[in-house]
């Protein structure tokens, strides 16, 4: 049964180009391209798109990702950082991984 529930997770790759996933108990989708996420609950979207990262003063661009798909989990991979959204078929989980310490304070 927990290989259906992985299956169930997985992010499909579009035609497009565009990755899409569903939770398993309830009406959230998310779409992922190389420049944002969307999230669909119901009737409503909002999406997230990352735009530069970095500390005060010393911001870099963050620039269009690489997106690649293991599973549940994507990948969107830019100069310096990866992005990353894991489906838990419950919830989705998001995070950041930067590849060196921000520079400034």
């Amino acid at each position: 049964m927990s290989n259906l529930h992985r299956e169930l997770r997985k992010f499909e790759k579009l035609e497009d180009g565009t990755y899409i996933a569903s939770t398993e108990w309830s009406p959230l989708k998310l779409s992922v391209d190389n420049a944002k996420a969307r999230f669909k609950n119901s009737g409503s979207w909002f999406e997230l798109s990352l735009e530069s990262y970095g500390r005060a003063g010393n911001f870099r661009t963050a620039g269009p990702a690489s997106v690649s798909s293991s599973g549940e989990r994507i990948n969107l991979s830019r100069k310096g950082m990866t992005e990353w959204y894991v489906n838990h078929g419950e919830n989705l989980e998001h995070g950041l991984v930067l590849n060196e310490k921000p520079s400034g304070r």
